[in-house]
């Protein structure tokens, strides 16, 4: 189990530096980095039955609700905001960014398929992230994230 935590701090340093986000509860961090197949069982003496699903869960939600803000602020239509939401967030599009910007290989996975980190595990990923810094810090930090790991671009005005 030691490679499979191997240097804990390590992860959640180099995370941190790609996300542009430090974290006060590293707890959540390293909860968003449990991938399906993760051997941790508890993170801070609670026990973690599924892994980064639910901040997944929460970051799919606020990765979609800041796209469509952006949208309806932009002036677009619905049917163009759903559209963009489609474009941006779409697990495959989540995935390569996953391994564009250097995050895959900090991902806790199942050592019995020799580390290989699925598509699933990657966009879910992403998604824990953004999920963990919203429950931590709010919307505007949530937001700055998604633009750090290229989700979406920076824009000039930055209403939240």
């Amino acid at each position: 189990m030691g490679d499979i935590l191997y240097n804990r701090t390590q992860k959640e340093n180099e995370v941190m530096a790609i996300i542009g986000y430090t974290f006060e509860d590293r707890e959540r961090l390293w909860e968003a980095l449990q991938g399906k197949g993760s051997l941790v069982t508890h993170i801070g003496g609670l026990p973690v039955h599924e892994k980064n699903r639910m901040l997944a869960l929460i970051g799919d939600k606020i990765v979609g609700l800041i796209i469509i803000r952006d949208e309806y602020r932009a002036g677009r239509t619905k049917g163009q905001a759903t559209m963009r939401v489609s474009e941006l967030a779409c697990d495959s599009r989540l995935e390569a960014l996953c391994d564009n910007i250097g995050l895959t290989q900090w991902i806790n996975v199942s050592p019995f398929h020799g580390g290989l980190v699925s598509k699933d595990n990657k966009s879910a990923t992403v998604e824990a992230l953004v999920g963990a810094v919203f429950e931590e810090a709010g919307e505007a930090a949530a937001k700055r994230v998604m633009q750090n790991m290229g989700i979406i671009e920076p824009t000039t005005t930055e209403p939240v």
